[in-house]
């Protein structure tokens, strides 16, 4: 031991750094850091936005700045971006960009921009500029709001006679405002949550160009309003965060063998060494699991149901149930009845309520029901019926 601390004590003198490597994750603060911006996270579409308001927004310059308060316009002017922002190549610490930026990213954000590196990026930089499918318009300005350190949604679209989408605007997530009726709420049971639309004016559009069969870009406004997220900030935005391929079938093999969803938290946060590094939340993971769940149960839902109503045939003899299959294989109609059910019809059946608006399913099946009043006054359930017109069936039965 004595032999190792003179090694270290005179590493310096052999050309050691003793520093390296004891500054990890200085920079990512505590462990529950990040930004969750919940009212962001659908994909809000605001078909009220005209080509005239998307020209207000372009020609934004300093003009306009008189019709903007002054909360909005000292932040535009003092805080543009915080210092470490942006994870574009010319940062001031690249070493410290995540891992979530790959080459592929990294050579799309290349190819626009007159080869300025996107925080230097102006409309005129952009606007032109051609992609070859929409989806790759949308993971351009998706790379880009990673890189710059913003969350960003779906605006407005179009589509042509064909029914086919020929434009598309994005903006950033804190673009517009919060609706006065979440303002001005009374008794509330919940604490608001922060204001997050600060009429930021960033935006990206793209329209569809028949001449070259590409989209091109109409619109870029790479102003901000607000403070953009640092590096280690940014995979918790609500449109950067996600769940890998590697984690999902970690958390699908965790939990094949039984492992809670809080305790496969922890084991991701574990291997990770911390929140910073996972790149998603909790909320993710049971997300996640509750999805995957859901699709483990619709790829066999109806031959869980065949298969339950073929048990309970099975304990009773009178059992009914009878089912229809469309020429494509799908289920149809199915009614089914119990021999208490059918007790009762014959002691109740005096009258019959045929209810048809109870509950629609995700299929768009109505849930139909055939109540009686038995001698308690208590409704009783005589059949129970799912109903999908198909003009072409084949009726099975058991």
């Amino acid at each position: 031991m004595e032999g190792l601390m003179d090694d270290m004590s005179t590493g310096k003198d052999m050309g050691i750094d003793l520093n390296v490597g004891l500054d990890w994750g200085m920079d990512y603060g505590d462990d529950t850091g990040g930004v969750r911006d919940s009212d962001d996270m659908e994909d809000n579409v605001d078909t009220s936005d005209s080509d005239s308001e998307d020209d207000n927004i372009t020609n934004f310059g300093d003009d306009d700045k008189e019709n903007i308060s002054d909360e909005h316009l000292h932040s535009f002017e003092t805080q543009p971006h915080s210092s470490d922002a942006p994870l574009h190549k010319d940062a001031a610490n690249p070493a410290m960009a995540p891992p979530y930026l790959s080459m592929y990213d990294w050579t799309l954000l290349d190819k626009v921009g007159n080869g300025k590196p996107c925080s230097k990026w102006e409309s005129d930089d952009v606007v032109g500029y051609e992609f070859e499918t929409l989806v790759e318009a949308a993971k351009f300005y998706s790379t880009y709001g990673c890189a710059m350190g913003f969350s960003v949604r779906k605006n407005t679209h179009t589509y042509s006679k064909y029914g086919v989408k020929n434009m598309q605007r994005w903006v950033c997530s804190r673009e517009g405002e919060r609706q006065p009726v979440h303002n001005d709420k009374e008794n509330r049971k919940r604490e608001p949550r922060p204001v997050t639309r600060l009429h930021c004016p960033a935006a990206f559009k793209v329209s569809f160009v028949e001449a070259t069969n590409r989209f091109k870009v109409k619109q870029f406004v790479p102003t901000h309003f607000h403070h953009l997220a640092g590096a280690h900030e940014v995979q918790f935005l609500s449109s950067h965060r996600k769940v890998d391929d590697a984690s999902k079938a970690q958390i699908r093999s965790l939990r094949a063998a039984g492992i809670r969803t809080n305790q496969i938290m922890d084991y991701l946060v574990n291997c990770a060494r911390s929140f910073q590094n996972l790149g998603f939340t909790k909320t993710d993971v049971y997300n996640f699991v509750s999805a995957d769940r859901r699709s483990e149960i619709l790829d066999s839902d109806s031959e869980a149901a065949l298969a339950y109503l073929q048990a309970r045939a099975t304990t009773d003899p009178r059992f009914y149930c009878r089912y229809t299959v469309s020429d494509g294989g799908e289920l149809g109609n199915m009614l089914w009845a119990d021999s208490t059910s059918q007790l009762d019809y014959s002691l109740f059946g005096d009258v019959l309520v045929f209810y048809s608006t109870y509950k629609t399913n995700a299929y768009n099946l109505p849930f139909l029901l055939f109540i009686s009043v038995n001698n308690h006054n208590a409704s009783t359930v005589l059949h129970v019926l799912y109903l999908r017109m198909k003009r072409r069936r084949t009726t099975y039965g058991f």
